[in-house]
């Protein structure tokens, strides 16, 4: 799955197998995947079908090749990109692996295949390699598996050499066996250590002995198995191979050494025949033969240490994405994701999974903006960074079937390999408690805190929108075809666009909290908010600006309607309030102002607050 994920991080493939090949990435530009793609141990290659007039494949193309496919080349991806497999390498061809790669291109039948070893044009090894198609082409990803062939040529060398050393025939076969890397044991419980080559000696500081092979490890020096319990004499691969009958291959153990270093060790044990136990013609009174067992010891710290550290790099890698307090998520260029963190996954109910294509996940939930409208798919994030855009800071909402919505800040930018969009990273942060907040602040900074209804701010703001609004319709009045508007004079304003402010202050309001209190008194300004809505129309605005005086703002109300409504105000705001601590009767004076063009929002109320300031005074005299 990881060499998977790897390969389709790094490469870029159109619909119609266009490849652009990476080129050096800006600053900033690059993602951790990138490190995770130049550090594959395996080869990994693309090459596209080359078709000839009657549409049958005759060559590939090299599209692309990773580091490790470089270096196994041995051409720089310079020259090898662009060039036909047959014409860069023509042993693909002599090894028959052009038409097993033709044979996946057209069947689609992924394939596996072993390849011997061999050297022409500065590539050697052995690899095996795994094909699959791709669009109108293929991957390939090859694994050396020189050292592993090796290893078995060399038992096999020593199986060949063992029969003569049964035979005792050991001084003529010491040089050959002394020239092998790997560490040669012979022995048998009967009869202890037969024989060690010069390895064996300097690796596991072993001697020839009949006491038995790992009396003969100093103190100092102790083998341990994989998980780091020490080695039980009773169960090492000699011993497993002679109660079983069978050979043992493969068995990883740990040698300790007295300088504190290690060693890994790749152990085989295989019987040796006897062909004397089996001859019929034998004394049957005589003692059975020893039961002789050759071990070979590989040294492979190097390849499992490089293995470790490559798990270790990744599980770095890993965490550290985890860690990230926002969720990330990176796609190749196909849309399929290529990496995503857990935060990513739990603010989008873990739908997001490796190997996933984002516009198959996308189906379980809607992408809208600020503004609740759904995006189509190459509007959101993730599309617009394949095309080469930078986000930053985008708000989104991402709303479920069962009616949740999330509010999510947003950026995405591109990933660039080369000359090409490789892919892109989606970075976003969980911000719906913050956004109701800032809703609830902007709301405190906007309402009245004892009455709840609109404050002084909140009254000019709407009285300028109103003032706005009324001007447009005005304008588009007068653009009205066979329309006149006389120059000069005042045209008195329709229905239609009626602008009103009503200016009310409370009278009797000063008397209640002198005799019932200031509790008494905020009750009461509660109450009459109460009264005022109730009276209002849908689309009408009241505010308190202060103290006892309330504003009310009335658009499409005729002058005879705002009379008959500021009549009714009075009488209501007259009727008694029933208070905690006692029945308060109130009164209000009232003063209007109807908007014309000469009127900004602060004439308009200072004309209104005039207007009830007369009315109060010509009723008290």
């Amino acid at each position: 799955m990881l060499v998977s994920m790897l390969v389709t991080g790094v490469t870029v493939i159109d619909m119609d197998m266009s490849l652009h090949v990476p080129a050096a990435p800006q600053p900033g530009d690059r993602w951790p995947i990138h490190v995770l793609a130049d550090s594959i141990k395996d080869s990994v290659v693309i090459w596209s079908a080359w078709r000839d007039d009657t549409g049958d494949i005759v060559d590939f193309v090299y599209e692309y090749v990773n580091p490790a496919a470089v270096q196994n080349i041995g051409i720089l991806s310079s020259e090898v990109l662009g060039q036909r497999m047959l014409e860069v390498l023509p042993v693909h061809r002599e090894l028959g692996l052009f038409d097993r790669y033709r044979n996946v291109a057209l069947t689609g039948h992924s394939d596996l295949v072993e390849i011997p070893w061999f050297e022409s044009d500065g590539v050697a090894g052995a690899f095996e390699v795994a094909v699959s198609v791709l669009g109108d082409g293929i991957i390939s990803v090859a694994r050396n598996i020189t050292e592993r062939l090796e290893a078995e040529a060399e038992l096999a060398r020593s199986a060949e050499i063992h029969q003569n050393l049964t035979e005792n025939n050991l001084g003529q076969q010491q040089v050959v066996l002394d020239s092998l890397r790997e560490a040669v044991v012979l022995q048998s419980e009967e009869e202890g250590v037969l024989f060690v080559n010069r390895a064996a000696s300097e690796l596991i500081h072993l001697v020839v002995s009949a006491t038995g092979l790992f009396e003969q490890i100093g103190s100092a020096t102790t083998l341990y198995e994989v998980d780091g319990t020490p080695l039980d004499l009773d169960d090492t691969p000699a011993k497993r191979a002679r109660r079983s009958g069978r050979a043992e291959r493969g068995r990883l153990l740990q040698l300790r050494l007295p300088d504190g270093t290690h060693r890994w060790l790749q152990v085989n044990a295989v019987l040796i025949e006897d062909d004397a136990n089996g001859d019929a013609s034998a004394d049957l009174n005589a003692p059975p033969r020893p039961v002789r067992v050759l071990s070979t010891w590989i040294d492979v710290t190097d390849r499992i240490d490089a293995e470790r550290r490559a798990s270790q790099d990744h599980e770095l890698l890993r965490t550290t994405f985890d860690s990230v307090p926002a969720g990330l998520m990176a796609v190749n260029v196909d849309g399929q994701i290529i990496e995503v963190n857990q935060r990513f996954r739990d603010i989008t109910r873990g739908v997001h999974q490796a190997s996933r294509m984002i516009l198959g996940v996308t189906h379980d939930y809607l992408i809208c903006d600020e503004h609740g409208v759904p995006f189509e798919y190459d509007q959101r994030p993730i599309a617009r960074a394949l095309t080469g855009e930078t986000l930053d800071g985008l708000l989104l909402l991402l709303r479920w079937p069962d009616g949740v919505e999330v509010a999510v800040r947003a950026s995405a930018s591109p990933i660039y390999d080369g000359d090409g969009i490789v892919g892109a990273v989606l970075t976003i942060q969980d911000v719906t408690a913050l956004r109701s907040a800032e809703a609830e602040l902007r709301k405190m900074a906007t309402v009245d805190q004892l009455t709840g209804i609109p404050n002084r701010r909140a009254v000019l703001a709407h009285i300028d929108e109103a003032i706005e609004r009324r001007s447009s319709a005005l304008n588009r009045l007068t653009e009205l075809p066979n329309r006149r508007v006389d120059d000069g004079i005042e045209r008195q304003p329709a229905v239609a666009d009626q602008l009103t402010v009503l200016f009310l202050d409370l009278d009797g309001f000063k008397s209640i909290n002198d005799t019932l209190g200031h509790e008494a008194g905020d009750e009461l300004l509660c109450a009459v908010a109460q009264r005022l809505i109730a009276m209002m129309r849908a689309d009408d605005l009241v505010g308190r600006m202060g103290g006892d005086e309330f504003v009310a703002v009335l658009e499409r109300l005729s002058p005879r309607d705002t009379a008959e409504l500021a009549a009714r105000l009075k009488t209501e705001i007259s009727r008694p309030f029933l208070l905690a601590a006692g029945t308060a009767t109130i009164g209000v004076s009232i003063g209007r102002a109807i908007h014309t063009s000469s009127h900004t929002t602060d004439s308009m109320l200072a004309a209104a607050d005039k207007e009830m300031y007369l009315t109060k005074h010509a009723r008290s005299d």
